[in-house]
């Protein structure tokens, strides 16, 4: 089991620059620390189906 952190939303992932739209610096560190997390946890890359259960807390400190 992995513990992440509850993810930015999706009005503060994607950001507008010189009119194309780009993954903002703050969606960027997430995705950075996301995959430290897995990394320090022993996940490794998998190129076939996967299945997860997720269970939210939105509200957890």
């Amino acid at each position: 089991m992995i513990l992440l952190p509850y993810p930015i939303s999706t009005n503060r992932y994607w950001r507008t620059f010189r009119g194309m739209t780009v993954v903002s610096k703050e969606a960027k560190a997430y995705k950075e620390q996301v995959a430290q997390i897995a990394q320090l946890s022993g996940c490794i890359k998998h190129n076939g189906d996967v299945s997860i259960a997720i269970t939210l807390y939105p509200n957890a400190p």
